[in-house]
């Protein structure tokens, strides 16, 4: 029963936390889209794998390669690749 409850607890720090984080990134796009609506975001995760999502708009996701993990040319030629093949928009644009 201890493990029980000792499990849920654990979920519910999870979900608090996943709530907090989520809760404060929407803060500060909110912010900056009222501070800055002309500034280009884009959105990434970095778990085992690196996923950049873009503004967000369109067919925009990307995951990069893990060979590339290493490698900061590799990494910013990936980069500089991205942003010629996805035209990012400005907050004033793409948020929602």
């Amino acid at each position: 029963m201890t493990k029980l409850m000792h499990s849920d607890n654990i979920k519910a720090l999870f979900f608090s936390c996943n709530f907090i984080i989520c809760f404060s990134f929407l803060r500060q796009l909110e912010r900056l889209h009222i501070e800055n609506p002309a500034r280009r975001v884009i959105f990434m995760t970095f778990e085992s794998a690196v996923n950049v999502y873009g503004d967000c708009t369109e067919n925009t996701f990307h995951t990069v390669p893990e060979s590339m993990h290493d490698d900061f040319k590799k990494l910013l030629a990936d980069g500089e690749h991205y942003s010629v093949e996805h035209q990012v928009k400005p907050l004033n644009e793409s948020y929602e």
